[in-house]
């Protein structure tokens, strides 16, 4: 990236930011700028599947110290909120897609054989457990 596309900034963040900046640059051998770069780009993507994957990913993190009950609560009162952004003829196909999608997995596993059933009851079971370790 040459030069032009490169601007200086002065800014005032919280002390706790800028030491967080400082800190994750040093790990990852780059600048604060690049930092920045980088979690703006991941805060506005400009393509369709990595915001979905950003806003899964953001709805994970942000839940991810919540009891399962509170857990579950917001990502339905998180789902609610979203549906209310259309309307409600659009509301109804996807709630319709989502069953069928759901259907569609439920079918998909126990199609599995069992050992692979099986093994990914395990490997569910351990990122419980990791989830649980981190609360």
């Amino acid at each position: 990236m040459g030069e032009t596309y490169l601007e200086k900034m002065d800014i005032k963040v919280m002390k706790k930011t800028a030491d967080n900046l400082r800190k994750v640059a040093g790990e990852l051998e780059l600048s604060v700028g690049e930092v920045v770069d980088r979690f703006t780009e991941k805060m506005a993507p400009d393509d369709p599947q990595t915001a979905v994957w950003l806003i899964a990913e953001n709805v994970i993190s942000t839940t991810a110290m919540l009891s399962e009950e509170d857990h579950a609560e917001v990502v339905k009162e998180t789902i609610r909120n979203l549906l209310l952004l259309f309307p409600s003829e659009t509301m109804d196909k996807l709630v319709a897609e989502a069953k069928e999608n759901q259907k569609d997995a439920i079918s998909k596993l126990l199609s599995m054989p069992e050992d692979q059933r099986a093994e990914l009851a395990e490997t569910i079971k351990e990122l419980e457990r990791f989830a649980d370790s981190n609360q």
